[in-house]
């Protein structure tokens, strides 16, 4: 195995070996914008399931308060600094 080629083993069990080597998070890529790209990726199949999760049933508190939250800390400046 060579240093560039990294080991996978996947959800069935199986190891495979693939020439692309995983990069960490601070590593450098030697790409213009290449670790923002990979984590881009790396979390594209997440994304939905992020936005899907706030409305499921045991997660509605949570993102009712969140949201109530970040109101009023985006309007108690609005209502204090404002003019007029």
């Amino acid at each position: 195995m060579t240093e560039a080629e990294a080991v996978i083993r996947n959800e069935s069990g199986y190891i495979t070996h693939t020439a692309k080597k995983d990069f960490g998070p601070l590593e450098f890529t030697g790409k213009i914008a290449g670790g923002l790209r990979l984590d881009i990726r790396r979390r594209a199949p997440l994304y939905l399931s992020d936005w899907t999760d706030a409305f499921k049933s045991q997660n509605i508190q949570k993102t009712v308060s969140s949201v109530l939250y970040l109101f009023i800390a985006a309007l108690a400046p609005a209502i204090t600094f404002g003019s007029r």
